[in-house]
């Protein structure tokens, strides 16, 4: 990682899992859990990995300190809040423990480009929109992430056009071609929300790995 641009990790794993129906984050996928594979994502590019673990610790065999959420029931937008509050980098590296396949290429890019431009943010995104939840925020949008929340906001993207005291925050999107990145898009940025995305995401693993040893 170059020098000056350290970031924090922010694991975001205190969702209900209502479409799911059971802790997705416990789920496992090709032999791990979801919540293991973003973990790993996030310490590949920070030191410091936070669990934005909603109102209540969790996962303490992670070892990893947990953040709670300011406001009850407010979704990943107070597990961002507490995150941003108790960051110590200027940068914090936001992934939702549902993103099995987003890799650290993804998050070092956001990360660069956020610095080198500028931004108060960057956001991945792919031909089905931005996903707020693979990204990198500075901790200049704390102030408008409260402002959004005390609004009655829960959307993720609630906060962009806020203000860090005077100055309006600076967040854009980026495809892979707009970070020079050769992955997948949409493997990078697949969310795990039901239990028909999990069956069909671990059957297309399983025939992958039978690819593989055939091959």
């Amino acid at each position: 990682m170059p020098p000056g641009a350290e970031v924090t990790g922010l694991l975001l794993c205190g969702g209900k899992s209502r479409r799911m129906g059971e802790d997705k984050a416990a789920l496992e996928l090709d032999g791990r859990r979801l919540i293991d594979r973003a973990a790993d994502a996030l310490g590949s590019v920070a030191k410091r990995v936070l669990l934005a673990s909603g109102e209540a610790k969790r996962f303490p065999e992670l070892e990893l300190e947990c953040v709670l959420d300011e406001s009850a029931d407010a979704g990943p937008l107070a597990g961002l809040a507490a995150g941003l509050a108790a960051a110590r980098t200027r940068w914090v590296a936001v992934l939702a423990c549902d993103m099995p396949h987003a890799g650290s290429e993804v998050l070092d890019a956001l990360r660069d480009r956020a610095q080198h431009a500028g931004l108060d943010g960057a956001v991945f995104q792919t031909a089905g929109g931005a996903e707020p939840l693979c990204a990198v925020y500075s901790t200049a949008c704390l102030g408008a992430v409260r402002d959004a929340l005390e609004r009655g906001e829960r959307r993720m993207n609630s906060f962009w056009s806020g203000r860090d005291g005077l100055r309006q925050l600076q967040v854009k999107t980026f495809t892979t071609a707009e970070l020079a990145l050769a992955v997948d898009a949409e493997r990078q940025a697949l969310n795990l929300n039901t239990p028909q995305e999990l069956a069909q995401e671990r059957a297309r693993t399983h025939n992958a790995r039978n690819d593989r040893r055939s091959a």
